[in-house]
């Protein structure tokens, strides 16, 4: 059985399975796919991260710190977001071997800074991935799970030998 969270379907290229969810998955209401109001500015070009290392995943984390910060998050949200980045990255490097980190300011009538994670990798089961303490490696991680909770808005696509991309959202709550 799926969870109402999850959406699955059939995709061009193959079987995928999808994901979204914004602060109301905390309900289990199901959610809408199209999370902004309307197109959100971008304030910022944005900074990619190739990830292929651990030494990656510590400069995704620091870049993440960086730009909360330019973007006036509280210290900690700035490590809220930093916690979700390494998770995702070290994902990137356990699972697919490499991928990329996007990270970018955007506004839809507040500030707000995306974080897209994206591999080649083999994909994932992503109800199981996103089960409460669930590890293929025995990791104690934070979990994909963790990182949901941690964000604004989560969304996760997975295709079976194609990869995943996660997008995820944190809006500052408060005026800089």
């Amino acid at each position: 059985m799926t969870s109402p969270l999850v959406k699955q379907g059939r995709g061009a290229e193959g079987s995928q399975r999808r994901l979204v969810a914004d602060p109301a998955h905390r309900t289990g209401l199901p959610m809408q796919v199209n999370y902004w109001r309307g197109a959100p500015t971008l304030s910022d070009p944005g900074s990619t991260v190739q990830i292929a290392a651990e030494t990656d995943v510590a400069n995704a984390r620091r870049v993440g710190l960086e730009m909360s910060a330019r973007a006036g998050f509280t210290g900690g949200d700035q490590t809220v977001i930093a916690a979700a980045i390494a998770e995702v990255a070290q994902n990137i490097v356990t699972y697919a071997g490499a991928g990329e980190i996007i990270l970018t300011e955007v506004s839809d009538g507040r500030p707000g800074l995306v974080v897209v994670a994206r591999d080649s990798g083999p994909g994932m089961d992503v109800p199981s991935a996103l089960r409460e303490g669930f590890s293929t490696v025995g990791a104690p991680g934070l979990g994909l799970n963790g990182v949901r909770r941690l964000m604004d808005v989560f969304e996760i696509a997975s295709t079976p030998g194609k990869g995943t991309t996660i997008t995820m959202t944190k809006w500052r709550t408060r005026p800089s």
